[in-house]
């Protein structure tokens, strides 16, 4: 394991367990979950935040909102936030706007769509 890069995975449905299982052996991960399922210890958010070099958002756009701005302040400067999710909010706003309206203007942030297969990663098989 390499511990050079410290990723929040924010969210452990099926994108979350994918993106656990592609990091694992190469960064140290801490992986919360707002519900969890029984036996699973999620990362507590206001702890985890503040040390991520990188927050994956494998959350729906829903949460988003209320997700970055519980974390927006605590981010350091040069943390990465990414998300993986496609379509609007409630509101009919994209994940993009969201970063845009609520991250400091100094915070970077990316984009990842595409049709990612969550069971092809975890069986180690190639996916886009």
């Amino acid at each position: 394991m390499t511990a050079s890069f410290q990723i929040l995975i924010l969210g452990y449905g099926e994108m979350g367990h994918a993106m656990e299982y592609l990091l694992k052996d190469h960064y140290q991960l801490a992986i919360w979950e707002k519900f969890p399922i029984d036996g699973f210890s999620s990362a507590v958010i206001e702890e985890s935040a503040p040390h991520a070099d990188i927050v994956l958002f494998c959350l729906p756009v829903n949460p988003h909102q209320e997700v970055v701005q519980q974390i927006a302040l605590l981010l350091k400067k040069t943390c990465l936030c990414v998300s993986i999710a496609k379509g609007l909010d409630e509101t009919g706003k994209t994940a993009a706007q969201i970063f845009s309206e609520n991250l400091a203007e100094h915070q970077p942030y990316a984009l990842l769509y595409g049709p990612m297969i969550s069971e092809e990663i975890r069986a180690g098989r190639y996916a886009f």
